[in-house]
C-alpha cells in the first residue's frame, strides 16, 4: 500500500511538472509575454487576420452540376497546388457526397456525378452519406462521413472511405476500424 502511495505521488507530480512547464511556461516565457504588446490592439488581432469575401457565395455547384439541388457541409483541402472541396450535395431525394476542385479556391468546377453514392439497398447508410470531412494522410485521402437507413437504424452512425484520388472511394467494411 505504501509503495502504491509513492507511485501515486509521484505520477501527480510529473503531471503537475508537465502542466507547469507545457502549459504555463518557464520564468522567462512568463515575463517576456507579460511585457510583449496584447495581440488583440495589434494589426494581428483575429479581426484582421480573415476578411469576409465581398463576392459571396463563391460555390453556386447547383447551376454547374447536373441532378444537384442541395449542396452543403464543404470538406477542403489545399494540395499540389490546387483546392479540392467534397460536400454534401442532394438530388431531391438522397445525400450523397459530391466534388470539386479549383485553382484558386473561388471558382469550382465539380464533377459530373457524385463520388462517394449511397450504400447498397439494407446497408447502413442506403438513405443518405454525407458531411463529409477529408484529410490527406501521406498518399491516401481519408474521409469520415455521416450515412444513414430508415430501415436498419434510423439514425446517423460515421463512416469511414479511402481513396487515392479523391473520386474513386472505397468505404471500409463495416465490421473493419481504420
Amino acid at each position: 500500500m505504501r509503495a502504491l502511495k509513492k507511485i501515486l505521488y509521484f505520477v501527480i507530480a510529473v503531471i503537475i511538472i508537465f502542466i507547469v512547464f507545457n502549459f504555463i511556461g518557464s520564468k522567462e516565457n512568463i515575463s517576456n509575454s507579460m511585457s510583449k504588446p496584447n495581440i488583440a490592439n495589434t494589426p494581428y488581432s483575429a479581426s484582421n487576420l480573415y476578411k469576409k469575401y465581398t463576392s459571396n457565395p463563391i460555390a453556386d455547384i447547383s447551376a454547374k452540376a447536373q441532378n444537384i439541388k442541395v449542396f452543403s457541409d464543404p470538406s477542403v483541402l489545399f494540395d499540389e497546388g490546387k483546392y479540392h472541396m467534397w460536400f454534401s450535395c442532394n438530388n431531391g431525394k438522397v445525400s450523397q457526397i459530391c466534388y470539386a476542385s479549383s485553382n484558386e479556391g473561388i471558382n469550382w468546377h465539380p464533377y459530373p456525378e457524385p463520388v462517394l453514392k449511397i450504400g447498397r439497398d439494407g446497408s447502413w447508410d442506403d438513405y443518405n452519406s454525407e458531411v463529409p470531412t477529408v484529410i490527406k494522410d501521406r498518399n491516401i485521402l481519408k474521409m469520415w462521413y455521416a450515412g444513414y437507413s430508415h430501415a436498419k437504424s434510423d439514425q446517423y452512425n460515421i463512416g469511414y472511405a479511402t481513396s487515392f484520388d479523391g473520386i474513386h472511394w472505397n468505404r471500409l467494411a463495416a465490421n473493419k476500424s481504420p
